[in-house]
């Protein structure tokens, strides 16, 4: 619900892509041990900051017209999608049209941040 009285520029979603990333990067090595590779601060670029605020303004106008349960997948956009985040099928929250539907919560792309991790490899 608070989606929907929100706006970009001061969204949860916004503010977090807005800070600076800490990646901690294990990798398996040649004999099957899991080993540190690197560490890195990473910023979002603008680019990508846009195409999640393209994710948010859809997902929150499915909301408002009534359709919470029709939100972004990861086939959705290279950077961001919707999933659940509740506890479990019973951590429900209510919509603005009355129906209780498990919770959800913005995600960043597993392989969008596997490709900027191997971008800025050390």
């Amino acid at each position: 619900m608070d989606i929907v009285n929100e706006e970009w520029d001061k969204s949860n979603f916004s503010e977090a892509l807005e800070r600076k990333f800490l990646f901690i990067v294990f990798q398996y090595d040649n004999n099957d041990v899991l080993r540190f590779k690197k560490a890195m601060f990473w910023n979002m670029p603008y680019e990508d900051r846009e195409e999640a605020r393209r994710v948010w303004e859809f997902t929150k106008k499915q909301i408002i017209d009534g359709n919470a349960d029709k939100l972004p997948g990861m086939k959705d956009s290279y950077v961001a999608h919707v999933r659940p985040h509740g506890q479990n099928s019973k951590d429900t929250t209510p919509t603005p049209d009355g129906r209780m539907l498990v919770k959800k919560c913005f995600w960043l792309n597993r392989n969008y941040i596997a490709e900027k991790i191997n971008e800025n490899d050390l």
